[in-house]
């Protein structure tokens, strides 16, 4: 057991190897089709799958063995899939935090959504922290509450991008593909309660929002932990904790 250890995950990071840590980890594993998703954290949350995100193993991504396939092709039109939390969203508090994963966008056939969410919970004072890219710019924005800030680089369709918001201290930073944000977003309020009763974490969207992800989702993992401080090389091998 080494719950203060610390070993480098991925070059340029460093993960402490206490499990204890992980708060959310979604493998996004299991036969095709099935639309069960399991939380393989510590005290694992229950997800609700809204109206059918599916496990594809057919088309592979990420190259992990499968991924969940968000099939939202039509703008603003349901069903809307996504993956909710079934009770309040995990609790980050005062302390630093990694929420990582990799995406595949897929461009929507006709007309796009202004945006695309790729999380998002709700916060103390209704706020809320979320990451999500413009459709036209594709760029890529964090928000914490209420007040956001954007990555320099952008988001392609059709191609595999490994995406971080990284707490380390009052500061934040988005890492797109290992690269770290020029633009760090200092945090006035240093407590994040997403404690907060009937306010869930969302994974492919927003809580009741049209703003849903039209592709693939793998690796989704959050960690009470600063795991990234400068430029790393993304994940090339499923989560271990």
């Amino acid at each position: 057991m080494f719950p203060l250890a610390l070993l480098n995950d991925f070059d340029g990071s460093v993960l402490s190897t206490d499990p204890a840590l992980t708060l959310v980890l979604l493998h996004f594993t299991g036969t095709e089709g099935s639309t069960t998703f399991t939380d393989s954290s510590p005290i694992p949350y229950t997800f609700t799958n809204t109206d059918g995100v599916t496990v594809s193993s057919a088309e592979i991504k990420s190259g992990f063995g499968s991924n969940g396939f968000f099939n939202n092709p039509v703008k603003e039109t349901a069903p809307y899939r996504y993956l909710k939390t079934n009770v309040v969203a995990p609790d980050l508090g005062n302390t630093d935090f990694t929420i990582e994963f990799l995406v595949y966008r897929i461009p929507r056939a006709g007309a796009e959504v202004v945006e695309t969410v790729f999380f998002s919970a709700f916060a103390n004072a209704g706020a809320c922290y979320q990451v999500s890219v413009n459709n036209t710019t594709h760029v890529v924005r964090a928000d914490v509450f209420s007040d956001g800030f954007a990555h320099q680089n952008t988001l392609s369709f059709n191609v595999l991008h490994h995406i971080a918001l990284v707490r380390d201290g009052l500061n934040f930073n988005i890492y797109i593909d290992g690269v770290k944000s020029t633009t760090t977003k200092t945090l006035l309020q240093p407590v994040i309660d997403t404690h907060v009763p009937n306010q869930v974490l969302a994974v492919g969207g927003s809580s009741g929002s049209t703003l849903v992800l039209n592709g693939y989702m793998d690796e989704f993992r959050i960690r009470k932990e600063a795991i990234y401080k400068t430029n790393f090389t993304p994940p090339t091998a499923p989560f271990t904790f």
